[in-house]
């Protein structure tokens, strides 16, 4: 199996010494992201487009992509592109196989850590039939001569899985435990896998539960995590936000002023990144609340 460093060695070579990137620009039409990235990662979420467009230098970065069209590094850039109708897009192109993208795909991510973990397993498991293969071969040449079972043995079926793990920057414990929870996690709790809201360990100690339940501690766990944001940001209150600025928090907070005698104000109203729908409000709103609603 390969070391790290091999791995960056490889996956440079694939850039660089195979075919030298070429500079160009491109019709966004013409591009498309990876089918695998596309079934697991979806689209990006409205917080990252939003933050791209607040950095106008971020448009003068390429975006990386096969010379077939697939894109390789720039997803978000290249949804906005696409909103936006824009007529062309800078881009550097390598000209690599599907499979070779992938992998490509995954060494970018696994640097700059801009997909969850999760995810990066998830594509990182679409080579594992590649993988085993080589694998086999490899044994089959260290061993010549010796009859070999068509099936992979307990050994190289250790070896592919270090080497998914290492694709995907997780440990093998991780890609053993998304394998597990693949089998049994709500949806809800697959969604806040793939945005990176809750780790691999935990959505895996919540496998045995049903979905209902699943969903419950996805919502409790969420919620804790909403309420430290809040005490965060009251400490905080003399830095800058980095809450969305949303129309709609200004309408949500003249919508429970009705009820709360205009207690609230924009800045105590923050919109958190979580699946689902729910409300968080603190015991003192609360009985604001139910006084207004006395009345």
């Amino acid at each position: 199996m390969q070391s790290d460093e091999t791995l960056r060695n490889e996956t440079g070579r694939l850039l660089d010494d195979t075919c030298r990137g070429r500079l160009t620009s491109r019709h966004p039409r013409e591009l498309r992201p990876h089918a695998a990235y596309v079934d697991i990662c979806g689209e990006p979420s409205e917080l990252k487009l939003n933050a791209i467009c607040k950095r106008d230098a971020s448009w003068y970065e390429p975006l990386v992509v096969t010379t077939g069209g697939t894109i390789l590094d720039g997803h978000a850039r290249w949804t906005i592109a696409i909103r936006e109708n824009r007529s062309t897009i800078s881009c550097i192109e390598y000209d690599l196989t599907e499979e070779e993208a992938l992998r490509v795909i995954l060494d970018r991510h696994r640097e700059t850590n801009s997909l969850s973990p999760y995810c990066r397993v998830l594509l990182a498991l679409r080579l594992e039939l590649e993988l085993q293969l080589q694998e086999s071969a490899r044994r089959r040449k260290a061993r010549e001569g010796t009859p070999l079972s068509s099936n992979l043995t307990k050994q190289e079926r250790t070896d592919v899985r270090k080497e998914i793990a290492r694709i995907s920057g997780v440990s093998t414990g991780n890609v053993t435990k998304v394998k597990q929870i693949l089998e049994s996690a709500a949806p809800e709790v697959r969604l806040a896998l793939q945005r990176g809201i809750v780790r691999i360990h935990r959505a895996w100690k919540w496998r045995g539960f049903s979905a209902q339940r699943q969903q419950e501690a996805l919502l409790f766990y969420t919620s804790g995590k909403s309420v430290q944001k809040v005490v965060s940001r009251l400490i905080r209150q003399h830095v800058k936000s980095e809450e969305p600025d949303l129309p709609t928090i200004k309408t949500l907070a003249q919508l429970l002023n009705r009820f709360t005698g205009g207690v609230l104000e924009e800045k105590h109203v923050i919109v958190a990144d979580v699946p689902g729908h729910m409300l968080v409000v603190t015991r003192e709103l609360y009985q604001s609340l139910l006084e207004g609603s006395a009345e």
